[in-house]
């Protein structure tokens, strides 16, 4: 490895969840509180149910919940929590159909 290239590893706790059978904003913020417990970092959805286009939504703890476009839970979405929100920033987000999306950041505070 070339001296002047110095990589560095970040640890990320990923959590997955089918969200089909939340149907509304309330149980949705119900299921975040409740994975909040959980310590993650980034949080992958599959069936989520947004009708049009992308959205993001701030939760109660600050986490940041990115939602793709698709009626009868054809959606899938990224929720970044509120404690790794602290170490990114350029947070990026575009939904390239129902079922694939893209979350992009830059991670500038790495903890030892």
């Amino acid at each position: 490895m070339n001296d002047a290239v110095h990589e560095e590893f970040v640890e990320l706790h990923v959590v997955t969840k089918n969200v089909q059978s939340i149907r509304t904003d309330t149980r949705l913020e119900d299921m975040l509180l409740e994975v909040a417990l959980c310590q993650f970092d980034l949080l992958c959805l599959s069936e989520c149910w947004r009708a049009d286009g992308e959205e993001c939504i701030e939760s109660v703890h600050g986490d940041l919940v990115y939602l793709s476009g698709g009626c009868m839970y054809r959606g899938v979405g990224v929720v970044v929590s509120a404690q790794f929100r602290k170490k990114i920033e350029h947070v990026s987000f575009h939904a390239y159909g129902p079922r694939v999306c893209v979350l992009k950041f830059l991670c500038w505070k790495i903890e030892m």
